[in-house]
């Protein structure tokens, strides 16, 4: 990190740290800054505020990809809670009439408006 500022490295550090675990009050520990300087950071810098956003999304993922991996195995160790957590989840016929109707939203697929098919085919045309 030649030629950056201490501020920017000590930036750095901190979304480095919200990307493995997305909770300040760790990150702020691990790299010795203050809560206090890093909300202040937030407040006074829209693009760090951003970037740690993005870095707590990021750590989320991460968590998320390990416990499932977790979960894996223990189901593969014939752990009937992580089977029954997974087909809860996971699978129609085990999940709640509430949350099939809430996947079955999500993947509904959208038509464009008009308004949007005319954007779509003018963006289109330049390319062509």
């Amino acid at each position: 990190m030649a030629g950056v500022s201490k501020l920017e490295k000590q930036k750095q550090l901190l979304l480095e740290q919200l990307r493995v675990v997305p909770i300040v009050e760790l990150a702020v520990k691990r790299t010795g800054i203050s809560r206090a300087t890093f909300y202040r950071w937030c407040s006074e810098d829209e693009a760090f505020k951003t970037d740690t956003e993005n870095a707590k999304v990021d750590g989320i993922e991460n968590i998320n990809d390990m416990s499932e991996a977790q979960l894996i195995g223990m189901m593969k160790e014939k752990k009937y809670q992580a089977t029954a957590l997974w087909l809860k989840h996971n699978h129609p016929r085990f999940m709640s009439q509430e949350k099939q109707d809430h996947l079955r939203r999500a993947q509904k697929k959208h038509e464009l408006r008009e308004d949007q098919q005319r954007l779509v085919k003018e963006a289109l045309a330049r390319y062509k």
